[in-house]
This record gives C-alpha cells, sequence and structure tokens, in this order.
C-alpha cells in the first residue's frame, strides 16, 4: 500500500534553473511529450499508447531507478499543446467539458491510489501541472485478454477461465464496496500478466465524463458489454454493482462462444440471442453457463445485485472459490443508521439512537422498456400506491436467505423480499390504500425519508420494511416512540409523526416499504418478531421455523387480527408499496 500522492504542484513557478516541472521542452508544440522530457522525477522514454482522451508513456523514474508508465490527460479533441508542455482548451467554449474531463482524471487517480489488489493497477503517485494532470503506475508487461484469447485459437478450459474469474471478482468487490463502480469492462480492458493473473484497466472516467457532455453513449460504450441502463440517463435508470456483473458475463460469453455478446440495446427491441444453456459451448457446465446466463438479464433486478451473490452462485454451480487474497483498501466509512427521537419536535426530551443494520429492498418490480428519443429509456418500477387493484410481480431475488431442508422434501427458504412480496399479494384489492413519499430519492447521511398514508376505509396502519441490504425485515411503524396507527376512512397520516424520525443511512440502494390497514389491530408475534427498540425485527431463524408451521398459504408476516370477539374477526387487510432510493 502506497500513501505518495502528490496534489496540486500546478500552483508551483519553477525557477529557470529547475527542470522538474517542464525539463525539457520540445522544440515545436505536438500532442506527445518528446523523449527526455521531465516530469518531476520521470524522464519521459517513448509512447506506450494513445486514446481519444490520454497518452500513456514510458518512463524513467530516477528517484527510485525504475520503470514506470505515465498517464497523462490529453483529450485530442478538447485540447492542444502550446508553449512548451503546457496543454489548453483548443476554445473557449471547451473550457468547461476539459476541465470536468481533467477533475475525473484526478478523481480516479486518488481512488486508485488507495487500492492495493492485485486484480487493480496501482497508482504510485499523481499530480496537476502544466494545465492537465498526470499518474504514475507500474509499467506492465503482458497482453489483453481479447489478444490471449486470440492466440490459443481455441475456447478455453472452465478450470482457466473461471480462475481468472474469481480473481477479478474479487477486484471488483473491493471498488464496489468504495462506492465506485467501473463500468467499462470489457476483454481488451483486462491484461493478463505474464504470470497469468488478471488486472482490471482503463475506468476511463474521464472519457465517460467527456462523453456525456460531448458525444453520443453509443460512441463511448462498447457493445455487448455495456447493460441497457448505461445507455440511459435517469433516476429510474440506476446503475450499481449489477451494471459491471453484466459486463463482466459478457467477457466470459464472449471468452467462451468467441464473439461478443448482442448490443443490449439491440436486444430490447427484441432479444434473439440464444442463452448459453441452449448453445452449450464444449468444455463449460450447464451450471456456469446458467450463471452467465443470469448476469446477462436486461433486467437489472433479475441479475446478482452484487458481487458475493454472483460468486455464490457461481461456486454453488462449479465449485470454484475465492481467491483468498488479502486487499488493503482506505476508505471513508458510511455514517451509521440515525434512527430517534426528532430532536425538533416539542414532544421529544432526550435523544434515542440505535445501530441499525436495516438495509432495505423489496423485489416489487414491473421493468418496462422503450425507446426514447433515439436512446433505450425504462421505468424500473410502477408503484402500487396510484392503483392497488394492480397486481405487483415479485422477482426471486435476494442477497441473504435462511435456508432449512429435510431428506425427501423441498427446502424452506426465509427470503424477506420474497416474503414481503406474499403479504402484498395476499392483500384485500377491493380496499384501496395508498402511500406516496415526500421524495423517492434521498441523500446517505442527509435526508430523512418521510411519506403518507391514505385508506379509503378506517383501520389501523402497520409498515413492514426492508433495507438496501435485502436481508432485514422489520416492522417500522407503529413502534416504541409512536403506537398511534389508527386512520380514519379516507384521512391521511404523515409518517414518521412527530417525536421520531429516519435518516437515510446507506448503502445506496432501495429502501421498501410495505403498508398494511387493518380494520382490526394485528399482531405479528407469530412470524418470529423481536423488538429492536424503537422498532422491531423479523428474528431470521424464528421467521424461518414459522415459515415451517405456517397453516396454508398465508404468509406468517401479514399479522394475525386482534378481535374480542374471534368469530367476527376478519383477517383481511388492504396493503400497498414504496420505493425510496438511498444515494450518495
Amino acid at each position: 500500500m502506497t500513501h505518495t500522492r502528490i496534489i496540486g504542484q500546478a500552483s508551483r513557478k519553477p525557477e529557470a534553473s529547475d527542470h522538474s516541472a517542464i525539463g525539457l521542452v520540445p522544440q515545436r508544440p505536438g500532442r506527445f511529450l518528446p523523449p527526455g522530457t521531465r516530469l518531476h522525477e520521470f524522464e519521459i522514454i517513448d509512447v506506450l499508447a494513445a486514446g481519444g482522451f490520454g497518452v500513456v508513456y514510458r518512463a524513467q523514474d530516477h528517484s527510485l531507478d525504475r520503470r514506470v508508465a505515465i498517464k497523462e490527460y490529453m483529450p485530442a479533441t478538447l485540447a492542444m499543446r502550446t508553449q512548451g508542455v503546457t496543454v489548453s482548451p483548443v476554445a473557449g467554449d471547451q473550457s468547461e467539458t476539459f476541465q470536468a474531463g481533467l477533475q475525473s482524471f484526478v478523481n480516479e487517480a486518488r481512488l486508485l491510489a488507495h487500492f492495493d489488489h492485485p486484480a487493480l493497477i496501482k497508482v504510485y503517485r499523481f499530480w496537476e501541472a502544466n494545465g492537465t494532470a498526470y499518474m504514475a503506475m507500474p509499467l506492465l508487461a503482458g497482453k489483453t485478454l481479447q489478444a490471449t484469447l486470440a492466440e490459443m485459437g481455441k475456447l478455453p478450459g472452465e478450470a482457466w477461465l473461471t480462475t481468472l474469474l474469481m480473481q477479478l471478482l474479487d477486484g471488483l468487490e473491493v471498488l464496489h464496496k468504495a462506492q465506485c463502480l467501473h463500468r467499462d469492462i470489457a476483454p481488451d480492458n483486462i491484461l493478463i500478466l505474464p504470470d497469468g493473473k488478471p488486472l482490471l484497466l482503463d475506468f476511463g472516467a474521464a472519457r465517460r465524463v467527456i462523453g456525456d457532455r460531448t458525444q453520443a453513449l453509443t460512441v463511448i460504450l462498447k457493445p455487448g458489454y455495456a447493460p441497457p441502463e448505461q445507455y440511459v440517463q435517469t433516476e429510474d435508470a440506476r446503475q450499481g454493482a449489477w451494471t459491471d456483473i453484466y459486463a463482466m458475463a459478457g467477457v466470459l460469453y464472449f471468452a467462451m462462444t468467441g464473439k461478443a455478446p448482442i448490443a443490449s440495446v439491440a436486444r430490447m427491441m427484441g432479444d434473439q440471442q440464444v442463452k448459453l444453456v441452449l448453445q452449450k459451448p464444449p468444455g463449460f457446465s450447464l451450471g456456469l453457463l446458467s450463471a452467465v446466463d443470469q448476469a446477462l438479464l436486461l433486467d437489472p433486478h433479475g441479475r446478482p445485485q452484487s458481487i458475493a451473490e454472483w460468486r455464490r452462485l457461481l461456486v454453488k454451480h462449479t465449485g470454484v472459490g475465492h481467491t483468498g487474497v488479502e486487499t488493503v483498501v482506505q476508505q471513508a466509512q458510511p455514517a451509521a443508521a440515525a434512527v430517534g427521537v426528532d430532536a425538533s419536535s416539542s414532544t421529544a426530551a432526550t435523544s434515542v439512537g440505535v445501530t441499525s443494520s436495516r438495509k432495505l429492498g423489496l423485489g416489487l418490480v414491473v421493468l418496462t422498456f422503450s425507446l426514447l428519443a433515439g436512446y433505450l429509456a425504462w421505468t424500473t418500477r410502477l408503484q402500487e400506491a396510484t392503483s392497488p387493484q394492480k397486481r405487483v410481480e415479485t422477482l426471486p431475488v435476494v442477497s441473504q436467505e435462511v435456508v432449512a431442508a429435510s431428506a425427501g422434501a423441498p427446502a424452506i427458504v426465509f427470503a424477506p423480499l420474497k416474503e414481503l412480496g406474499r403479504v402484498f399479494d395476499q392483500r384485500d384489492t377491493t380496499w384501496g390504500v395508498r402511500v406516496w413519499a415526500d421524495s423517492n430519492s434521498v441523500r446517505i447521511g442527509r435526508d430523512r425519508l418521510k411519506f403518507r398514508v391514505s385508506s379509503d376505509k378506517s383501520g389501523y396502519v402497520y409498515v413492514l420494511m426492508v433495507g438496501t441490504n435485502q436481508s432485514d425485515f422489520s416492522l417500522v411503524f407503529p413502534n416504541d416512540l409512536d403506537s398511534n396507527n389508527h386512520i380514519q376512512a379516507n384521512g391521511e397520516i404523515r409518517l414518521p409523526g412527530p417525536g421520531w424520525s429516519m435518516t437515510a443511512d446507506g448503502p445506496p440502494g432501495r429502501d421498501e416499504f410495505l403498508v398494511i390497514v387493518s380494520k382490526h389491530p394485528r399482531d405479528f408475534s407469530s412470524g418470529g418478531m423481536l423488538a429492536a427498540p424503537p422498532f422491531a425485527q423479523f428474528s431470521p431463524e424464528r421467521a424461518l421455523a414459522a415459515l415451517k408451521q405456517a397453516p396454508g398459504e398465508r404468509s406468517p408476516f401479514s399479522g394475525a387480527a386482534v378481535c374480542v370477539e374471534k368469530a367476527r374477526c376478519s383477517e383481511s387487510y388492504g396493503a400497498a408499496s414504496l420505493s425510496i432510493q438511498e444515494e450518495q
């Protein structure tokens, strides 16, 4: 792990005898720095590679007597070299775009400097000077995965490919835990080192920022490896770990078949891509092919939602495990959960805080797709709050499960997302319940989650919640701070009520709520609910036991009506769902 970083050197004025910043100046301006140019302790030897957004040089590190690679931010269409090594925008109207790309380049270097993982490129140091920025990296020998596969002349074996994959997934997982996406994974962005280990290259951060401002997305994205959500720049088309997982699955598809997947935007018009389990490329198990097919689903909610989830799927089908590589990462830790008494309320006397692992999410998703202005656009979620009678589809994707199985009997699984969907499906569709948020997007550590509930019948309101980790399952209302959960017919209540609040605490993802309105009060203890003040949670172990004992198809997590006269006690209830996105 290196901590060597230099920032802000651009403001230093070199003296006449000081060549550390400009050194040997080229006789005439050109795109490339000529051999012999000095940048601090580095001396340019020659050009290794050049793209539309930067140049990579071979250089000598005179301080540590080693060869390194120097990457310079130099967007060809936006900048030119003037006054020696100085880089300037070609026109005044391009200055803002140039500066945005420059800042993204620096941010990428800063990010990479925090990592020390064998599958991620290292950055020794980075600095700004001469109107641009540079990063110094190891000078590595090797060939891209694309070139390596071409030289093989045949399909690789499953053992070789999965070993490579697991090392890359370890590196990706490090990025994702730091809330960073690669978003440009492809066979030509993976380097195979002489010892056979893979290395992820070219995050392309500056390229994407500039492309967003100046070019069509089809110029920036790699067809076959970019999932549909990368073609759309809307709040509904959220990108996440599943975005990189799609691209990595595309790389596997290429390695297994010798051709890239059909571009996702074309698949949306009519999916002509034949699944790998039907193609059956020789040498690969059906389990591995199935895991890749799932990661290549167009619906992002149908793909594995995290590297850990996809790895479990791969291990289950192939037996290939974690590489066990230790990783050193420095990163800011997410804020602790903030749930407590609202100090601004007149009823609040003290502050009550709890550290909660409630990262909630619900698979009540209906995904629709269309083309908009030449690009793919979609709606990822239809809110049931506006149409209580419409059935919501539940997707069987969960990140954590509790499973029980016995000989000769199918496994029983406690999957909070699935159970929340079952509770919703078993509602009385004639009961009009609506729920809507003040804002469907909140910033982690800053914003509070606020929503309103209405019902066309009088009753008692209960709010179930599954959060962004898609595993914990809680009853957030009523709670220890607010037990007034009665609502009048055609009335409305605001939640959280006076005296308590819920603040977005991350990680990024969707908090999913299910609002139940019942004629009678309800008791949720039969579902394995335990107190977790100020809320209550379904214990995974007790919830699993409740599932095994649940009579018929009724979900044990919908609660049981509590009535004085049992004979006249109705178990029916109305329900509506709500999703709130937490983001950085």
